[in-house]
C-alpha cells in the first residue's frame, strides 16, 4: 500500500518501489520506477531525478514533440515534492481547468507570448488575481524546460493588470441568507463554509481539521495543523 498522496509502495519482496509519470503517450501515463531498501531511499532517488532524462540527451530532444503538458506534469511533481498540499491543489487546478484546455499539446517550444496573453483575455471574466496567478503558473513550466535544457519564449515582460477594487464585507442580512442556505441538508463543504464564517479559521487549516480536533461537550474547535503539517505528520 502507497502512502497517502505518493506513489511509493512495499514490495513482495521487501524492497520499496516508487513510480513517476515521465510523459503521456496516446493519453496514457508513462512511468519510471524507482527501487531502494527503505520509503526514505526511494523518495531521495525520486526528487533528484532530473525527468528529461525520459526523453534522451539534447541532441534527441529536438526532433521530439514534447507537449507543454509533459513538461507541466513534471513540474506539478516537483511542486509537490517541496510546496505545501494547499499550494499544490491550487496549481494543479489552474494548469488543469485554464491552462492545459487551451495549450496542453503544444510543443513546449511553439508556445509564445501571444499565446499565453490569448489565455488570459479568454478568462476576462475572472478576477484580475486568478488571471495573474495562471499567467505565473505558465512563466513556471516554461521556466522549468528552461532549466532542463528546452527552448522556450520569455514572458518576463507580460504582466496582468489589477483591479482597484475594494472588498465588500457581507450585510448582516446576506450573512442570515447563506447561514439558512448552509444549514439545510449539510454536507462537507456547507459545513466547511459555515465553520469559516463563524469562527474566521483560513483553508489550510479548515482542510486540516480531524475529527478529534473538535470537542461537542466543551464546544471547543482546535486548529493545530495545516494540510502540509499534517501530511508529515502522517509520514512519520
Amino acid at each position: 500500500m502507497s502512502r497517502k498522496g505518493e506513489n511509493i509502495y512495499k514490495r513482495k519482496d521487501g524492497r520499496w518501489e516508487g513510480r513517476i509519470i515521465v510523459k503521456h503517450n496516446c493519453g496514457k501515463a508513462v512511468y519510471k520506477s524507482f527501487y531502494g531498501n527503505s520509503y526514505k531511499a526511494v523518495k531521495a532517488k525520486m526528487a533528484q531525478y532530473s525527468p528529461m532524462s525520459a526523453w534522451g540527451d539534447l541532441e534527441n530532444r529536438v526532433t521530439k514533440k514534447i507537449s507543454v503538458d509533459d513538461y507541466a506534469e513534471q513540474w506539478l511533481y516537483s511542486v509537490k515534492l517541496r510546496c505545501k498540499v494547499s499550494t499544490y491543489n491550487k496549481y494543479r487546478g489552474i494548469y488543469r481547468n485554464h491552462i492545459f484546455p487551451e495549450i496542453g499539446d503544444y510543443n513546449i517550444s511553439d508556445v509564445t507570448a501571444e499565446d499565453a496573453m490569448n489565455i488570459i483575455s479568454k478568462k476576462s471574466f475572472l478576477s484580475s488575481q486568478t488571471q495573474n496567478d495562471i499567467l505565473l503558473v505558465i512563466k513556471m513550466i516554461l521556466s522549468y524546460a528552461a532549466l532542463n535544457k528546452c527552448e522556450t519564449a520569455s514572458l518576463k515582460g507580460l504582466t496582468v493588470h489589477r483591479d482597484d477594487t475594494k472588498m465588500r464585507v457581507i450585510t448582516a442580512k446576506e450573512q442570515n441568507l447563506l447561514i439558512d442556505f448552509l444549514t439545510q441538508n449539510p454536507d462537507l463543504c456547507k459545513i466547511g463554509v459555515y465553520l469559516s464564517l463563524c469562527t474566521g479559521i483560513r483553508i489550510g487549516e479548515l482542510c486540516a481539521l480531524k475529527r478529534k480536533n473538535i470537542s461537542l461537550d466543551n464546544k471547543i474547535l482546535y486548529v493545530r495543523a495545516t494540510p502540509h503539517n499534517a501530511a508529515k505528520n502522517y509520514h512519520k
